[in-house]
C-alpha cells in the first residue's frame, strides 16, 4: 500500500515528520506529504523533549534541530514541516496564533457523526419529518419546521427513559421526576472544562430547586493524575450529600446509548469550559442534534452555531489570551443569571422552549457534522 497523506493529530506523532524528512532528505519533499491538526492549546498536547534525552534513544537530523534549535518541540517541527495544518475551530484558530506568533494555520471545526449520535426515537421524528436527513445531515436544517408539540412529545419520551434510568443505575441525592427540569453535563472531568461550576452558589441552587424543580446530572471519567479532575468529582460527590431542594445524579458509565440517552432526555445541555483553553468540543453538538440546547461559556466550537436566545444561550467574556486575567466571579454571575432565564423560559413559555430546541437541532446539527468537516479536509488538506 502506497501511503499519499499523513495525517498527524496532535504533536505525539511528531516522530512521523521526522521519519519522512528522513527519508526524503528535504523539508520541500515532506510538505505535500504532511497534515497536522492541533486540538488543544494546553501543554500536555505540545510535547517538549530535551536533546540529551531524545538521542540517547533516537538520531534527530540537524535540519530539525535547525527548526526547534533549544529543546525538540514537536508542535514546532510539525507546523514547520506540514504542507498543511489546522485547528479545530475558529476561536481556537486565533488562540493557536496568539500562542505561536508567524504562523497561520486554517481551520476546520470539528463534527459528530449524526446518525450514530442520535437517539431512536428522536431519529424516529426525524425519519417521519426530514425524508434523506441520514444520508444528507443538512437536511436537519428543517427540524425547525417539526410542529413543537411534536418535539414536547418525544422529549418527554426520552425524558421519561432518562429518568428511569438515572433512578435505577446512577448515584443520587433523591430520586428524580419527569416532570422536573433536566441539566447535564457529560465530558471527561478536569478543571479547565469547569463542569461543576453550576454547583459554586449552593443556596442559589437551592432556590432554583424549589422554584423550578432543577435537576442536574453530572456524567464523565477523570485521570488519576489529574488533581483538578479529582477535585472536580469531589464537589460532585460532595453535593450529592449536601443539596437537599436541586436534585444531583452522578454517573461514571461509559457507552453510546448512554450519550444518545443523556443527550436526548435533557432539556438543557451544560457546556462551561473556562476560556480559552476549550478548542472545540463536541458534546454540545451531540445534545442540539437530540434536541437539546445548550448553555454555554464564550469559548470553542460553539461560537460559531448557538445565536444567543435563539438556538441556544451564551455567557461571560471571550477571552483569546492563555495569559489574560480571568474575571471568574463576573462568570459565575452571568451563569446563574442565564440560567435563570433559561428555566423561566421552560417554566412561562413551553411551546417557545421546543422551539429553541428545534433551532439548535436546525442551525448546529446540519453543519456541525463529520459529513461536512470531511468535505473540507479532502479539498482543503488531502487534496492540496
Amino acid at each position: 500500500m502506497t501511503v499519499k497523506k499523513f495525517h498527524v493529530n496532535e504533536s505525539h506523532g511528531g516522530f512521523l515528520a521526522i521519519e519522512l524528512l528522513k527519508r526524503r532528505g528535504r523539508a520541500e519533499l515532506v510538505k505535500p506529504r504532511l497534515v497536522f491538526t492541533t486540538h488543544t492549546p494546553l501543554p500536555h498536547g505540545h510535547e517538549e523533549h530535551p536533546y540529551g534525552l531524545v538521542e540517547k534513544h533516537y538520531d534527530v537530523p540537524v535540519e530539525v534541530k535547525s527548526m526547534s534549535p533549544d529543546k525538540l518541540r514537536l508542535t514546532l517541527v510539525l507546523m514547520k514541516l506540514a504542507g498543511y495544518y489546522n485547528c479545530v475551530s475558529q476561536k481556537f484558530h486565533l488562540v493557536h496564533r496568539a500562542l505561536f506568533p508567524g504562523f497561520e494555520p486554517d481551520y476546520i471545526t470539528n463534527g459528530v457523526h449524526h446518525v450514530r449520535w442520535v437517539e431512536g426515537r428522536v431519529a424516529a421524528l426525524y425519519d417521519k419529518w426530514l425524508r434523506g436527513w441520514r444520508e444528507d445531515p443538512s437536511r436537519l436544517v428543517y427540524a425547525s419546521s417539526i410542529p413543537p408539540e411534536e418535539i414536547s412529545r418525544i422529549k418527554l419520551e426520552c425524558k421519561r427513559g432518562l429518568v428511569e434510568y438515572i433512578n435505577s443505575r446512577a448515584h443520587v441525592n433523591k430520586d428524580f421526576e419527569v416532570g422536573g427540569f433536566i441539566a447535564s453535563a457529560r465530558r471527561r472531568i478536569t478543571g479547565y472544562k469547569r463542569m461543576t461550576l453550576i454547583l459554586r452558589r449552593q443556596e442559589l441552587v437551592e432556590e432554583l430547586g424549589r422554584r423550578y424543580d432543577l435537576q442536574i446530572i453530572f456524567s464523565g471519567t477523570v485521570h488519576p493524575r489529574d488533581a483538578s479532575g479529582r477535585e472536580e468529582l469531589k464537589r460532585i460527590v460532595d453535593a450529592l450529600s449536601t443539596f437537599a431542594h436541586a436534585r444531583v445524579a452522578f454517573l461514571g458509565r461509559r457507552g453510546e446509548s448512554l450519550e444518545r440517552l443523556l443527550a436526548a432526555g435533557s432539556d438543557l445541555w451544560l457546556h462551561t469550559p473556562r476560556p480559552p483553553f476549550e478548542a472545540c468540543g463536541t458534546s454540545w453538538m451531540r445534545a442540539a442534534i437530540n434536541l437539546t440546547p445548550s448553555l454555554a461559556s464564550r469559548d470553542g466550537g460553539i461560537l460559531e452555531g448557538v445565536v444567543d436566545g435563539h438556538n441556544g444561550w451564551l455567557f461571560g467574556k471571550n477571552v483569546v489570551s492563555l495569559s489574560e486575567p480571568y474575571d471568574e466571579a463576573a462568570d459565575e454571575e452571568g451563569f446563574y443569571a442565564k440560567l435563570r432565564e433559561v428555566l423561566d423560559l421552560y417554566a412561562r413559555d413551553r411551546r417557545r422552549y421546543m422551539l429553541v430546541s428545534a433551532y439548535a437541532a436546525a442551525m448546529i446539527g446540519s453543519y456541525f457534522n463529520s459529513h461536512r468537516a470531511l468535505k473540507e479536509y479532502i479539498v482543503r488538506a488531502y487534496s492540496a
